[in-house]
């Protein structure tokens, strides 16, 4: 599974590649190219793009095309974050980096042993204190999936849930204090995140959905008139 990705618009709609956490990812409109832009102004080699121990690293591969990173010529390899623009061609495209949303670990309860988030004075469960009674920090919290629309991102972290209300409008909830969502969500069961079906949708790649269905990288997800790409870890 990817940690990176590599937003942009294509065709009027929303495309989305993942960048590979082991070897360079390269980016193009050649056939060779893991990830492809459909453009005539992108070279068919045109940029690489690598993840090691301190994040992001851009190339530019093209002879005659220019590789932009927040607007500057990237001459030498360059250093690259969660939110950077590229210009690839005439393709504008947006990193993204979801190890970049990974907050710190849960508190257990020393009374129940559920997870609660370290801001939290008391446990949500069973009201014992957090502040002065022995706890342990658990499983550090992770973002494992990121909703793209338009110029806005949510992340989905082990734990939550994102829930959606009738005009589309996405909204981040604790789901072990608030149950399973009835309505439109996203939520995660262990590795696999899916999209829960609601009264306003949502619709999977143009069709809409009845049960729960496993997201993958780069579904189109709409609810009401709102739309998202989906970004899994």
């Amino acid at each position: 599974m990817a940690r990176a990705f590599l937003v942009w618009e294509e065709a009027g709609a929303m495309r989305a590649g993942e960048i590979d956490e082991d070897a360079e990812t390269v980016v193009g409109r050649g056939d060779t190219a893991h990830v492809v832009l459909a453009d005539s102004t992108v070279s068919r080699t045109h940029a690489a793009l690598s993840i090691d121990g301190d994040g992001l690293l851009v190339k530019n591969l093209s002879r005659v095309n220019v590789t932009r990173l927040n607007g500057s010529d990237v001459a030498s390899p360059a250093r690259a974050k969660d939110g950077d623009v590229l210009e690839i061609g005439s393709v504008h495209a947006v990193l993204h980096d979801l190890a970049a949303s990974d907050g710190i670990a849960d508190v257990s309860c020393s009374h129940c042993q559920r997870a609660n988030e370290p801001t939290q004075p008391e446990c949500w469960y069973c009201g014992t204190s957090l502040v002065n009674a022995p706890t342990v920090m658990i499983e550090r919290r992770r973002a494992l999936c990121r909703i793209v629309g338009a110029g806005a991102v949510h992340n989905l972290m082990n734990g939550k849930a994102i829930v959606f209300d009738q005009a589309g409008a996405p909204t981040v909830v604790d789901e072990r204090a608030a149950g399973r969502p009835a309505g439109a969500a996203i939520v995660a069961d262990g590795p696999v995140v899916s999209a829960i079906p609601g009264a306003h949708g949502p619709s999977v790649n143009g069709r809409p959905i009845s049960e729960p269905a496993p997201l993958r990288t780069g579904d189109e997800l709409s609810v009401g008139s709102v739309i998202f790409v989906a970004l899994i870890r």
